[in-house]
């Protein structure tokens, strides 16, 4: 499916939307390039025993700590199969940006993870979220 362009002086497209309070129809405009995050979520897959990642998970935590601090991650957690882990980061931060940082990571230098990357842009994003950038 092709992208949409619009000349810079026509007015924005706009969509149709319905209210769910009174059902009446709307329009409403379509967010513009710049509104767009583009986010990266690193999935980290254990390659060891439980045990082994357990022994890790003080020192991971740590580390991930510091990539909250200096405002890289906006959300981590293990995963509820127990094979691993995600972490969401916030717009602005490259994939190579991430990857070079979570070389750092003791689940991978110790050899008990490993990640892999998808990126993608927002098309739809919570009020909330806007206001992290």
């Amino acid at each position: 499916m092709k992208a949409l362009f619009c000349p810079p002086l026509l007015p924005a497209p706009a969509r149709l939307s319905v209210s769910s309070v009174t059902g009446a129809a709307k329009k409403e405009a379509l967010p513009s390039e710049e509104s767009h995050f583009h986010m990266i979520i690193a999935e980290v897959s254990y390659l060891a025993s439980p045990e082994d990642v357990q022994a890790q998970r003080p020192a991971h935590r740590a580390f991930l700590a510091t990539l909250f601090e200096k405002r890289i991650l906006l959300a981590s957690g293990p995963k509820i199969s127990g094979d691993g882990g995600v972490l969401v980061a916030r717009d602005g931060v490259t994939r190579q940006e991430l990857e070079t940082l979570l070389a750092a990571d003791p689940f991978i230098t110790s050899g008990v993870g490993q990640y892999e990357f998808t990126e993608f842009r927002t098309a739809q994003l919570a009020p909330e979220l806007t206001e992290s950038r």
